[in-house]
């Protein structure tokens, strides 16, 4: 028979907003919400939510410095091409932003 008894604890810290968040989603029992996060987080290979959202950090950003240099051309009189590839990446990145929200919630 396997020993479901909890013997070993683990210890974290917590800010008061986070405490209220947690405490209202696990419904009052955190110890075994946490448990049920982290063997799910384990169970899908790990917790790549903040890894994706750097990702997409950078990309943005280097989407934005595109985007500036693109309008700064077009404000200064130049002929500017790549406005078409531009709003792609905009729009796939936008799509890419809306994938990983949806993990969230």
């Amino acid at each position: 028979m396997t020993d479901t008894r909890k013997t070993y604890n683990a210890h974290i810290r917590l800010t008061r907003q986070e405490h209220e968040r947690i405490s209202a989603a696990s419904g009052g029992n955190m110890s075994r919400w946490f448990r049920a996060v982290a063997l799910d987080a384990m169970a899908n290979g790990g917790p790549h939510l903040h890894a994706d959202m750097l990702d997409i950090r950078n990309q943005l950003a280097a989407l934005g410095n595109n985007l500036n240099q693109l309008a700064r051309r077009v404000n200064a009189g130049e002929a500017v091409t790549g406005l078409q590839e531009a709003t792609d990446e905009v729009r796939a990145t936008a799509l890419r932003v809306t994938k990983v929200l949806r993990k969230v919630r």
